[in-house]
């Protein structure tokens, strides 16, 4: 056994399932229903996850769409801007110090990472040694958005299988 193959973490950040849209970076993780939702999970949980799971997070960036997000490029932005209103929304802040305080808490002495194998669906989380702790899922591939993955309008998808049936 490696002990250096990827475990992924859903768990440290139970709010990872939670969607919303940042309209400034044309950004959702909204989905169109429960179908999308569940074709989704199941992609996740039957192929994304084992083969991360199989492999070290160096195998990743060389087989993989597995890699660091730097912190100062624009997707580092779309990152913390969507991390930043679901874990508003979840916790309850109500100002930026409140999330500020939390992010630099948490997330911000490790590296934010994407990690997607095929199709679209990355997860976003951060990396803790060989730990990916998921932080939320960019079903619709839109953290670094290209022609093969990006042919849909989003802006209309509503559905959130967590706060759809609060």
């Amino acid at each position: 056994m490696n002990d250096n193959k990827v475990i992924v973490n859903f768990s440290k950040f139970p709010f990872c399932f939670r969607c919303t849209n940042i309209k400034k970076y044309d950004y959702t993780n909204y989905l169109s229903g429960e179908k999308e939702f569940f074709k989704n999970l199941k992609t996740i949980f039957e192929k994304e996850v084992p083969f991360f799971c199989e492999n070290t997070f160096s195998d990743l960036q060389k087989k993989s769409h597995g890699h660091a997000i730097m912190s100062n490029t624009k997707e580092y932005q779309v990152v913390k801007e969507v991390i930043k209103k679901i874990v508003m929304d979840f916790k309850n802040f109500k100002n930026d110090s409140e999330f500020e305080m939390w992010f630099n808490q948490n997330i911000n002495d490790y590296y934010i990472w994407q990690l997607g194998q095929s199709g679209g669906i990355r997860l976003i989380g951060i990396r803790n040694l060989n730990v990916f702790n998921v932080l939320f899922i960019d079903y619709h591939h839109l953290i670094f958005p290209d022609v093969k993955n990006n042919q849909k309008n989003y802006s209309k998808y509503k559905f959130c299988p967590i706060t759809t049936y609060n």
